[in-house]
C-alpha cells in the first residue's frame, strides 16, 4: 500500500479543494469537511484508472517545497491517502485519514 499526500485548501466559508502534488491534474472538491476524504478517494481512483503508477513523494520532501509550505501557512491541511494497487496494475482502492499539516511537521 502506498501513501500519497492530498493538500486540502479551504475555498469559501464551507467548501474545500483537494489536490495531490504527486498526481498532476488530480483534483476534487467537497461542499463539507466531512465529504473531503471521500472526494479525495474518488479523485485518486479516477486518476489511477487511466494513468500509470507514480511513486509518492516522502512527506519531508513535500514540506520542503515552497508551494506546499506556503499552502500550509495559509491554512491548507495535509491528508494522507493510502492507495493499494492490484498486482496486475489496476487500482484497488484508496483509504483516507485526515491529518493537519502542522502535525506532520512535528513528527
Amino acid at each position: 500500500m502506498l501513501c500519497y499526500t492530498a493538500v486540502i485548501r479551504p475555498e469559501g466559508p464551507s467548501s474545500f479543494g483537494v489536490t495531490f502534488p504527486d498526481l498532476p491534474g488530480c483534483r476534487a472538491g467537497s461542499e463539507t469537511w466531512a465529504g473531503v476524504p471521500e472526494a479525495a478517494k474518488q479523485a485518486m481512483e479516477t486518476w489511477f484508472a487511466s494513468r500509470p503508477h507514480v511513486e509518492p513523494s516522502a512527506l519531508a520532501a513535500l514540506l520542503d517545497r515552497d508551494d506546499i509550505a506556503e499552502s500550509v501557512a495559509m491554512g491548507a491541511l495535509l491528508l494522507p491517502v493510502f492507495y493499494a494497487r492490484r498486482s496486475f496494475g489496476q487500482a484497488s482502492g484508496a483509504v483516507t485519514t485526515p491529518v493537519a499539516g502542522a502535525d506532520h511537521r512535528a513528527g
